[in-house]
């Protein structure tokens, strides 16, 4: 999205550094006016700076933390120096930021461990000249038309100029049955194999308005199928529904269609890790799909990720997980993820009641 890339290929599981250290999740995809609200609400501190120095530092044996000194442009959100210490444990990994010294950028800074503020991968911090829409919000101003278009209508036009007189629009309302508290519903649009099967690759993804209407525009010509979920989630279930199969034709409209939202049921997982040599605090596990289900009439197409830390008991617990399949993996904080200094047996895990529960054993990699 941005010149430096703290989006790029890093699908973080959470913007909260206690939580997540994987570059592996997806979050719903939002207009820049909306991504800024949320991202401006859950961020510690939010100013325009410049960076004037860039430490590495060593914690924790061979752990890697990076320190960015910044020069205040223009606070926003918890800022009253005018220089602060940024930090990163992402620096010498794949979802490295590549901010440099001179870089004049917007943050969105989130606190982690002993009360220290981070850059985080997978966060809307970026180049202060390619940042409008996130000032505007800071600053109170009013959105402009450009920050209210969907990222993928923008990106799709841009990939291809032609969408704009050949692609297609799918419109229409998301219903959920007897709900009255309502969160956000975001439609997605997947592609299909030769036997119109479900693909885990994604077309589009755009939220519905307030009252569960949308219209997805400029959609290449094709087969598809297309499904909806509320970002709300109840204690014990979250709200899933599809629409099915659609078929498009090159700049035609398909409109008035319904996708009723169903409860769809979560649960419990606990991962037991057995490292007895590792603290635990430096352990956390990340749990992930197997795979979408694509043979199941009916499935919900909902990619999950998520991570917890581990406890002093050595368990990690997730809540509110939808039923399915996933891998387990256990990981180090601070720890390069593309030479581990531990690793475990491939491992799985299925949710297909209440609770499931399932056993890691840590030994030492053979470069060790």
């Amino acid at each position: 999205m941005r010149s430096i890339h703290l989006l790029t290929l890093c699908l973080f599981l959470s913007v909260v550094l206690d939580q997540a250290r994987a570059c592996s999740c997806v979050t719903p995809v939002l207009s820049d006016r909306d991504g800024a609200a949320e991202q401006f609400e859950v961020a510690k501190a939010v100013f325009a700076g410049e960076v004037t120095a860039i430490k590495d530092l060593t914690v924790s044996g061979d752990a890697q933390l990076t320190e960015f000194t910044f020069k205040i442009v223009e606070p926003f959100k918890g800022i009253k120096e005018s220089t602060v210490e940024l930090f990163s444990d992402f620096e010498h990994t794949s979802c490295a930021s590549g901010i440099k010294a001179g870089d004049r950028l917007f943050v969105y800074a989130f606190e982690g461990k002993e009360g220290k503020l981070y850059i985080t991968p997978c966060s809307r911090t970026g180049s202060l000249e390619e940042a409008g829409t996130d000032i505007r919000f800071a600053r109170g101003e009013p959105a402009i038309l450009e920050d209210r278009i969907p990222y993928g209508e923008k990106w799709r036009l841009l990939d291809d100029p032609t969408m704009s007189e050949k692609g297609a629009t799918l419109s229409g309302v998301v219903r959920w049955p007897q709900k009255v508290a309502m969160g956000k519903a975001f439609v997605t649009v997947w592609q299909v194999d030769e036997q119109n099967r479900r693909l885990n690759l994604i077309v589009a993804t755009q939220k519905a308005d307030s009252d569960g209407t949308f219209a997805v525009h400029y959609l290449p010509p094709g087969t598809y199928f297309v499904s909806g979920v509320d970002s709300k989630w109840e204690a014990s279930f979250r709200y899933v529904g599809n629409l099915g199969i659609v078929s498009l034709l090159e700049g035609t409209k398909l409109d008035h269609q319904e996708i009723i939202l169903h409860a769809d049921p979560l649960g419990t997982v606990n991962v037991q890790v057995d490292a007895p040599e590792i603290p635990y605090e430096k352990l956390f596990v990340v749990l992930r799909d197997v795979e979408l289900d694509l043979e199941t009439p009916g499935s919900g197409p909902y990619s999950y990720g998520t991570t917890a830390n581990v406890g002093s008991d050595r368990v990690a617990r997730f809540k509110q997980v939808p039923y399915g399949r996933y891998n387990v993996s256990v990981m180090l904080y601070g720890e390069d993820i593309s030479r581990p200094t531990w690793t475990h047996d491939d491992a799985e895990v299925t949710l297909d009641n209440a609770k499931a529960e399932t056993a890691v054993r840590m030994y030492k990699t053979n470069s060790n």
